[in-house]
């Protein structure tokens, strides 16, 4: 019988009211235990983790100076571990006995796996999808990111209709697996998104060097979701608009690129409006200032853009059964198609047909 292969998991933690303790019990819990739990503690100052430490004696601490948000905690709890494969799990999900266990049977199996997530339902309703995670990511023509069993604001109830393990676009970061030796390729999370589509970001990077994602349903976690920051507020807007402009600014081919930036600013701007119909004004706010700090980061943006653009090996025309090329927003809204199921990706190639095909053709 092969050895298993040795697992780091790492947690990020900022919120006050973190249920980890529930998270740990489940890591305790699991059939493959890690070889390694490291807690990047971004709020040590209220003793949260050092109360619990006597419960968990194996995990590993690193109290942080500042919050250094999720992306950079991440990238510190890879440093400071050694594994071959890495858990990453958000402090607010606990993991079924087998998740881990069946995660890393994939990266035994499939030999180009870069990452994969397990099927995230919701801890309060566990037979509904849970809206970070669900069954895998992708993203539309414009960048907008949606989930199999969530689209936009409607999230779906799991019946086993999204069972199977697919390729992906991109693997959410409430329970998801990465191979080490991946990241010594396309490299570990961006930082300046500070949090949120961080983990886009990278799958994207994964797919453009000719690596897999994909999504393990048979691995299952329970996430409660928004206890660091909540769904409706605008701060999330904020850093989920302006993430989004880096990632597409950073990852698009430029003939995709030039099509993308003017419809992209037009929803945007259609978006702040909407936000003012409904009486959200701090959400329209929200999106006007992450639209400012976009520009305004623009140069941090284009100096990353080259140095992804000359790294990539596949373009997105390779990239067809991952892509929607046609604005969900419009198929949400007008067209009104709420569920996964209901979307057709092998319409309208045109958009990606012709982009780079690699750092000869430019960035």
């Amino acid at each position: 019988m092969r050895p298993e292969l040795p697992v780091a998991t790492i947690i990020v933690r900022y919120a006050s009211d973190s249920p980890i303790r529930g998270c740990l019990r489940s890591l305790e819990n699991s059939k493959h235990k890690s070889h390694e739990i490291c807690v990047i503690d971004n709020r040590p100052s209220d003793k949260l983790i050092d109360s619990i430490r006597s419960e968990f004696p194996e995990i590993s601490v690193l109290p942080q100076e500042r919050n250094l948000g999720f992306a950079a905690g991440c990238n510190e709890g890879i440093r400071n571990t050694t594994s071959e494969l890495i858990f990453i799990v958000n402090d607010d999900a606990e993991v079924a006995p087998d998740c881990i266990e069946q995660l890393a049977a994939a990266f035994e199996q499939h030999p180009r796996l870069a990452a994969c997530q397990a099927k995230i339902l919701s801890a309060e309703h566990p037979d509904f999808f849970e809206y970070a995670g669900s069954s895998g990511g992708f993203i539309d023509m414009f960048g907008v990111p949606f989930l199999r069993g969530r689209m936009i604001e409607t999230v779906e109830k799991d019946e086993g209709q999204y069972n199977d393990a697919r390729e992906v676009f991109w693997a959410s970061g409430a329970a998801m697996m990465i191979r080490r030796s991946a990241l010594q390729v396309v490299g570990l999370f961006d930082e300046e998104f500070f949090a949120h589509q961080e983990e886009i970001d990278l799958c994207w990077r994964m797919h453009m060097m000719g690596f897999s994602v994909k999504v393990i349903p048979l691995a299952v976690a329970y996430h409660i979701g928004a206890k660091t920051l909540p769904y409706a507020s605008p701060l999330k807007v904020f850093y989920n608009y302006r993430n989004n402009w880096r990632l597409l600014l950073k990852n698009f081919c430029l003939w995709p690129l030039m099509v993308v930036i003017p419809s992209r600013l037009a929803l945007d701007v259609a978006t702040i409006f909407y936000f003012l119909l409904r009486g959200r004004i701090s959400h329209s706010f929200a999106l006007i200032k992450a639209l400012a700090c976009a520009f305004l980061g623009l140069r941090s943006t284009l100096k990353a853009r080259i140095r992804t653009q000359m790294a990539r090996k596949m373009s997105e025309s390779g990239l067809h059964h991952l892509i929607y090329r046609r604005p969900i927003l419009v198929d949400y809204f007008i067209w009104r198609k709420h569920r996964f199921s209901q979307l057709d990706f092998t319409k309208s190639h045109t958009l990606l047909s012709s982009g780079c095909k690699g750092p000869e053709h430019g960035t």
